[in-house]
């Protein structure tokens, strides 16, 4: 899953709002869904969403500290459920 691409679909309007000042909790609403994602700084929130597509990779190099089983993934698979991002094709 590291080499996993996911793409962001970049034609669905997008907003990242923090839910609580100072604490990493955010709040992702993509077409009238709303997703909430705790523990993920702020600049990483920033950096995956400002791209067209990532890899688990860029997420580990952005998240050094996290474990990829326990924290990353769990992350991922949430956001590939609940359609926030997509798995890219043939990859």
């Amino acid at each position: 899953m590291m080499e996993t691409k996911f793409k962001i679909p970049q034609f669905q309007r997008l907003q990242i709002s923090q839910i609580s000042e100072g604490e990493d909790e955010y709040k992702i609403i993509v077409s009238e869904k709303e997703v909430s994602i705790k523990g993920v700084p702020e600049k990483c929130m920033k950096n995956l969403f400002s791209r067209e597509t990532f890899t688990g990779k860029d997420v580990i190099n952005l998240l050094p500290d996290y474990d990829w089983k326990i924290d990353i993934m769990p992350i991922l698979s949430k956001l590939v459920n609940e359609r926030v991002i997509f798995v890219e094709p043939g990859v």
